[in-house]
């Protein structure tokens, strides 16, 4: 058994001085200062932020381009094809991006692969669906940005690409119209923490801008608050004021779909929490992709019928509760291996696989390994002669670059 040693940080004199100039406990005043919010404008900030706080959407690289031509094509009445991923983050910027075309007059079509038979991300296959929903522009959501191949073959067919994402880039960027990325080094953008639900909103918050439509905003962020938290995403900048406006704006509901969901959970006419969305909210939507169904929570947020959305959510109901057991029986199983053959006190790295684990729960399995031996661990599942692989690691080792290496 791993002893747990708690590691105190010191008292820090700058706690003092931030208790006396925001006229806050000092115990608060020292938990900032741990989070290295040190002076009275940064940590007022993230205690009493307000919406005029959102930075402007038009500092992000490439955000006029993608406004221009996303204006354009609902001006020439051009079809739109959102292409997103199958998480909480991916499904519910679709939804928000979806909703918010649809009401600048946008005709709008979405895709989103299926987990256990595609995959993550846009293959260079994928033009094949631009080219039967005869769509003239795409726009990715929370993936894209190593799609060079798709990128590639979409300007050969005269397709103009706008990719929105927030993860890391590849050697070379894809070929696109415009793309939305704060964490590349040229964004331009102040705030590098957003999950992709939040650059599907800057791209809206930009759209509505030029529209006079800005007061409708504060009624996406109940989903943005959702994707953020549910994509583990730091709570600071931006996305505190997300999540602190988007749980108070979950209290009162319009959506028929997240309405039976958080009725469902427990949570109708109450206070949500952070804890709530994260543990109850998120893993009912993520259910869907992890058991390769996405198109059930994607239907869920666009029906009007109550009694769809009754039956929908009770599938989502479901789905989590095969998934929660399924994925606890692959964590037993995985461990009992590592014990069995001492290969914690074996191995720095751990990696293991087997034939009866499911694609769409190791990923979770190896994070709670990871937890538990405080080490890298990579866990794969064998099905049809193949290796389906997903890795967790801790902050001193980065998994990615030691697999590019």
């Amino acid at each position: 058994m791993i002893e747990t040693i708690w590691v105190l940080t010191p008292y820090r004199e700058e706690a003092k001085t931030l208790s006396a100039e925001l006229g806050i406990p000092s115990e608060i005043a020292q938990i900032l200062v741990n989070r290295n919010l040190c002076d009275a404008e940064s940590a007022g900030k993230f205690l009493f932020g307000t919406l005029e706080g959102l930075h402007d959407p038009y500092l992000m690289r490439d955000m006029k381009k993608a406004v221009e031509r996303i204006r354009q094509a609902i001006s020439r009445r051009e079809k739109i094809l959102i292409f997103g991923d199958y998480d909480v983050d991916g499904i519910l910027s679709v939804v928000i991006l979806s909703k918010a075309l649809e009401s600048l007059g946008a005709e709008v079509d979405y895709f989103i692969p299926e987990r256990l038979k595609e995959g993550y991300g846009i293959k260079e296959e994928h033009i094949e669906i631009v080219l039967e929903r005869k769509a003239s522009l795409v726009i990715s959501v929370d993936c894209g940005i190593k799609a060079t191949q798709f990128t590639k073959r979409a300007k050969e067919a005269g397709i103009d690409i706008i990719i929105t994402d927030h993860h890391l880039p590849g050697d070379i960027l894809p070929e696109a119209k415009a793309i939305l990325n704060p964490v590349l080094n040229d964004s331009g953008y102040p705030d590098r923490r957003l999950a992709g639900i939040g650059v599907a909103f800057k791209l809206i918050q930009a759209l509505f801008e030029k529209e006079g439509k800005s007061s409708s905003l504060p009624h996406y962020m109940k989903m943005v608050s959702i994707g953020t938290i549910a994509d583990v995403a730091e709570l600071k900048g931006e996305n505190r004021l997300f999540v602190k406006f988007g749980l108070k704006g979950l209290e009162k509901v319009a959506n028929t779909g997240l309405l039976s969901l958080m009725k469902s959970c427990g949570l109708s006419g109450r206070r949500v929490s952070a804890g709530d969305v994260g543990f109850r909210i998120g893993p009912r939507i993520n259910a869907a992709g992890r058991m390769g169904m996405t198109d059930l929570a994607v239907k869920l947020f666009f029906t009007d019928s109550l009694p769809e959305s009754v039956e929908l959510v009770s599938h989502l109901d479901k789905l989590n509760s095969k998934r929660q057991k399924t994925q606890q029986k692959n964590y037993e199983q995985a461990l009992r291996k590592i014990r069995e053959r001492s290969l914690d006190n074996r191995y720095k790295f751990l990696i293991l696989g087997c034939e009866e684990w499911h694609r769409g729960v190791i990923g979770i399995v190896a994070s709670k390994l990871k937890d538990i031996f405080h080490r890298p661990v990579l866990i794969f599942a064998y099905e049809d002669g193949k290796a389906y692989g997903s890795g967790r690691s801790i902050n001193e080792f980065p998994l990615i670059a030691c697999l590019d290496e």
